[in-house]
């Protein structure tokens, strides 16, 4: 709802937002603290976990870059380590 303007971007809707934001960007390796890899480049949070962290940090970049592309003209995602384009997004998102 905060991405489709429907609710104002402040307070607890704010941080939300915020902390999506900040979890895409550790996901794609430019947070402040980034989600490990396997060897072969696989998001991974724990020995013995299946695959649902992937998918869903998949889904979620996803749908990101599309909001930023929906967006027309928006700024890219700014993260601790460089921004992000939504083409930047899908690529990762690929990758996995």
């Amino acid at each position: 709802l905060v991405l489709q303007g429907k609710l104002a971007k402040e307070g607890r809707w704010q941080e939300y937002q915020q902390g999506a934001e900040g979890y895409i960007c550790s996901c794609i390796q430019k947070g402040s603290f980034n989600i490990r890899r396997t060897p072969g480049g696989l998001l991974w949070w724990q020995d013995g976990n299946n695959l649902q962290y992937t998918s869903a940090a998949t889904f979620i970049l996803v749908a990101y870059a599309g909001y930023l592309a929906s967006a027309g003209g928006a700024p890219p995602l700014q993260c601790p380590g460089g921004a992000a384009k939504p083409t930047e997004l899908v690529h990762f998102a690929r990758s996995q």
